[in-house]
């Protein structure tokens, strides 16, 4: 790869997570462009870089998009031309954070009056401090670029992601009352519930209702076979356990991680065949059964669930297309072995 080809990326990154777009809707530009570098700062991200360590609070990885003019001569960039320097002159360079995927530039000089549309660099921040973005080039003669940053001025919306995600889950999953559903959730509430419903009462027939020893001439009716979901959601929201977190996005695709901790009724469906148990019997236990029935799901098994911003709100995918299965996420909810 060419040196300046090397980290500054040019349009959409793969492999981060982009929470957020811009700060301020003018761009800001160097005040001394003529006879060296104009600067202008089109917008800005907070991002969470998926092979990264999580920072301390109040720090995060800020995304700058820049469009760089040369009015000098001609000259060669990479990010190691670029730094911050803060208020007590302490230096932050640039950081690696993709993957391979990026598209990255392809040139390797800056002709006079040429310029860079979309490069993006990556620094990690204090979120409230101030900055000065240097652009110092290789050639003394060439005079350093300055832009000021305000780090605080770009807004952080992984909390909404994650409260999406979380409603998604207590509503939809657990049947519970999150008033953040209608805040943060784009998808329609009454059809991602009943479609969960009809799942789970699926699964439930499939693997244990359909092995009761009169389930030939004694079917469980419509309304029972509900309150039986109804009653594995509840046991779920109070004896499992779901923990969240941001694996990646870009633009306004984001991926939640979901660390599902919830009841198996395997056991539940083999000790319906060995003790040969009758509907009636089965109904009547169940709420027993649901506090008896193990909690099971490893530390290091994780499902995800994809989320697009649609205007203020998120719209969770519900599909089963490419690489993010919605049914392969339901199943840790409705006491499928995993």
């Amino acid at each position: 790869m060419n040196k300046l080809g090397k980290r500054i990326v040019i349009g959409t990154v793969l492999g981060i997570s982009v929470l957020t777009l811009s700060a301020c809707g003018n761009h800001k530009t160097n005040a001394n462009p003529h006879n060296g570098n104009q600067i202008s700062i089109k917008s800005g991200s907070y991002i969470v870089p998926e092979y990264k360590h999580q920072l301390s609070k109040g720090y995060g990885y800020l995304a700058l998009h820049l469009s760089i003019k040369n009015n000098g001569k001609k000259e060669m960039l990479t990010d190691d031309n670029f730094k911050l320097v803060d208020k007590s002159g302490d230096v932050t360079k640039p950081t690696d954070v993709y993957d391979g995927q990026d598209k990255t530039l392809s040139v390797n000089n800056l002709d006079h009056g040429e310029k860079l549309a979309n490069a993006e660099l990556v620094f990690k921040v204090n979120k409230n401090k101030n900055y000065t973005l240097k652009l110092e080039p290789d050639d003394k003669d060439v005079p350093t670029s300055s832009i000021s940053i305000k780090a605080n001025k770009y807004h952080d919306d992984s909390n909404g992601a994650i409260a999406a995600a979380k409603a998604y889950v207590n509503t939809v999953f657990l049947n519970e009352n999150d008033k953040n559903y209608d805040k943060f959730v784009a998808n329609d509430k009454n059809q991602v519930k009943n479609d969960f419903n009809n799942a789970a009462k699926k699964h439930l027939n499939d693997d244990i209702l359909n092995f009761l020893s009169d389930s030939d001439s004694n079917k469980i009716d419509d309304n029972t076979q509900n309150n039986l979901v109804n009653q594995l959601q509840k046991a779920n929201a109070t004896r499992g356990k779901v923990t969240y977190q941001i694996k990646k996005a870009s633009g306004k695709d984001v991926k939640v991680q979901l660390n599902v901790k919830s009841i198996n009724l395997t056991d539940v469906g083999d000790n319906v065949i060995k003790n040969n148990t009758n509907s009636q019997d089965f109904v009547k236990n169940f709420g027993n059964t649901l506090n008896g029935a193990k909690i099971s799901h490893p530390d290091d098994v994780l499902t995800v669930l994809k989320l697009t911003k649609d205007g203020n709100k998120w719209k969770i995918d519900t599909s089963n297309n490419g690489d993010i299965q919605y049914k392969d996420v339901i199943q840790y909810f409705f006491g499928e072995d995993y």
